[in-house]
Parts: C-alpha cells; sequence; structure tokens
C-alpha cells in the first residue's frame, strides 16, 4: 500500500471513530529539543517531574522503535454547552 492510500485509510477511520484532527508526518529528530531542554533547565515545569523523563525519546522516537516512519496525532474537540467563566472574561 502507498503512503498517501495508507493516510486517507487513517483518515477515514479516525473520523469514523469520531477524532476531527488527524495528522500524520515522516518521523525525524526534534527540531526544538533544545528550547524544550532549555525550558526544562530554567524550571518551568513546575512540579511536573514526568517532563524530564525518557529526554532522549522526546529527542527522537526511533530510539525507541528504529523502525518508526511516521507519527499520528489524533485530536477531538470536547465541546461544552458554556464557555467557563475564564473564557468570557479573561481579566
Amino acid at each position: 500500500m502507498r503512503p498517501s492510500s495508507l493516510t486517507r485509510l487513517l483518515r477515514e477511520k479516525a473520523s469514523e471513530l469520531g477524532f476531527e484532527l488527524v495528522g500524520a508526518i515522516p518521523v525525524s529528530r526534534s527540531k526544538t529539543i533544545d528550547i524544550y531542554n532549555a525550558w526544562l533547565k530554567k524550571g518551568y515545569a513546575g512540579s511536573m517531574a514526568y517532563l524530564e523523563r525518557h529526554a532522549e525519546l522526546k529527542e527522537d522516537p526511533r530510539k525507541l522503535l528504529p523502525q518508526t516512519m511516521s507519527l499520528l496525532a489524533l485530536g477531538f474537540n470536547y465541546k461544552t454547552l458554556e464557555p467557563s467563566e475564564q473564557v468570557q472574561n479573561p481579566d
């Protein structure tokens, strides 16, 4: 199966499952890992220590699964009936 056909098939299946957003990209070394690491070094993660774990895998997912060729991202909007007070009045 051609990659474009597989991507189309994955988009269709994701839509059937209720996902509104679907993205597929070739896997590569993170272009922003240095920014992420600097952010962590400044302490911006606070008490979220888990953000510092597995740094080498965040840099390049192929270190976990060398045969990985693409990454998929799926998303859906969990709409609410009423926007939160903070969204309505941000000040």
